[in-house]
């Protein structure tokens, strides 16, 4: 509604209310949880299910105006100061809630540019801004072998398919507080920090043996895969892209040496 004059009611005033509706771009974290990106869904539990035109607020500023005409309608200079200041107020207000929605756009924004659209897991560009925070870490990188023949044989809608199953998968056996990464076509990136060597490569033998069990059902057919692991453990100092370059090429090993297999080195 527009900026509006109550004289009659109590002792007057003006009021300003906006509604606030939900619009397309606010699902994208608002919408159901297991559809929400990665980086909101992982933080916050409630918040969802929201539609577009649902009524989630209103925006109302309500200025009393007691004896205003009293007291200014002779002092013309005064009551033009009045209104200048009450006009600063409303837009002071304006402004302070177009910054809160730029932060939120930006933050949305930037949310957005780090997700893969398809597994909804990070993507390659996260790494830009990433810093390993722990001297212990390790870095997995996951192939599913053949995966060309996939699309060749079905179709890419099921190489899709199999590709959101084999993420799924994946995320739900990490730590909550490990990242996972779509690096790239079928190659995944899990990122561990204070977790120690032969622990971590007791949980990628665990991930290579759930995902031997994956078989996703596409119109009539059964489309099974396996994983083939290269990882790596930071050495003291180390970079992020060196130790992501050690787990390339342990991948390279696994690849050479038959796939569906998990090849490592102790830290350096």
């Amino acid at each position: 509604m527009p900026f509006k004059e109550y004289p009659q009611v109590g002792n007057g005033f003006v009021q300003y209310a906006s509604p606030i509706y939900i619009q397309e771009q606010c699902l994208m974290c608002h919408g159901t949880k297991e559809e929400a990106i990665g980086s909101i869904s992982e933080r916050y539990d409630d918040a969802y299910n929201y539609h577009i035109g649902d009524l989630r607020g209103v925006v109302s500023v309500k200025i009393p105006y007691e004896d205003i005409k009293a007291k200014f309608i002779k002092h013309e200079l005064m009551g033009a100061l009045f209104l200048l200041l009450v006009l600063i107020g409303l837009m002071l207000i304006v402004f302070k809630n177009l910054f809160f929605e730029l932060k939120k756009s930006e933050k949305e924004a930037k949310a957005i540019a780090h997700t893969d659209a398809l597994t909804r897991l990070y993507n390659r560009h996260y790494l830009e801004s990433l810093e390993l925070s722990k001297s212990e870490a390790c870095i997995a990188f996951l192939e599913v072998p053949y995966f060309k023949k996939i699309n060749d044989t079905y179709g890419h809608e099921a190489g899709d398919i199999v590709l959101q199953e084999f993420a799924r998968l994946i995320t739900s056996q990490v730590r909550s507080d490990d990242i996972v990464v779509r690096y790239g076509g079928e190659e995944l990136l899990i990122i561990m920090e204070g977790v120690g060597y032969e622990a971590a490569i007791r949980k990628l033998e665990a991930i290579r043996r759930s995902v031997e069990e994956l078989c996703v059902l596409y119109k009539d057919e059964t489309i099974c895969v396996t994983v083939s692991i290269g990882f790596a453990s930071s050495s003291i100092g180390e970079s992020l892209e060196s130790l992501i370059a050690r787990a390339d090429q342990n991948l390279y090993e696994a690849k050479e040496k038959g796939r569906n297999r998990v090849v490592s080195k102790a830290r350096g």
